[in-house]
């Protein structure tokens, strides 16, 4: 925001050769808010993020038809935005510690015939199904006790 999208539009090619990852994707990311003419100024972190999430999906996509032929290999694509950790204290075991992921987009390409699936349609956990993962996630061997003892 600081430094304005048109600072962040670089060449395609060119990056900071010692952040060339994230250099690259924040000019993907400041082109994609100009071509869609979003205000930066105005653009909250949520923003930005399903705007990241979409040049990500984008390019993922891409990428798919140049390597995958759809008549000879079925396929599924899950995308979505990771949401770190919330735990207050990593190292009390007694603290669920958990990673959460927003889905944005999934389908599924089966003999060519591409599907769109609704994970909203999908049940949330039950609080028990919580707590497992939340154990697995700061002590696995307690966990796949209590997942086979019922």
């Amino acid at each position: 925001k600081e430094q304005g999208v048109d600072a962040n539009v670089s060449s395609p090619g060119s990056h900071d050769p010692l952040e060339p990852e994230y250099s690259i994707l924040k000019s993907r990311i400041a082109r994609r808010i100009k071509y869609e003419k979003g205000d930066v100024q105005e653009m909250t972190l949520v923003d930005i993020t399903k705007v990241a999430e979409r040049v990500i999906t984008t390019d993922l996509e891409y990428l798919i038809s140049k390597a995958v032929n759809p008549k000879n290999a079925d396929y599924a694509v899950v995308t979505g935005v990771q949401i770190h950790n919330w735990a207050t204290d990593l190292d009390d075991v007694r603290i669920p510690s958990m990673e959460f992921v927003a889905p944005a987009r999934a389908y599924v390409v089966v003999n060519g015939e591409k599907v769109d699936l609704d994970l909203q349609q999908v049940p949330a956990l039950s609080p028990r199904q919580l707590q497992l993962l939340a154990a697995q996630s700061t002590q696995v061997v307690e966990a796949s006790k209590s997942l086979t003892t019922g």
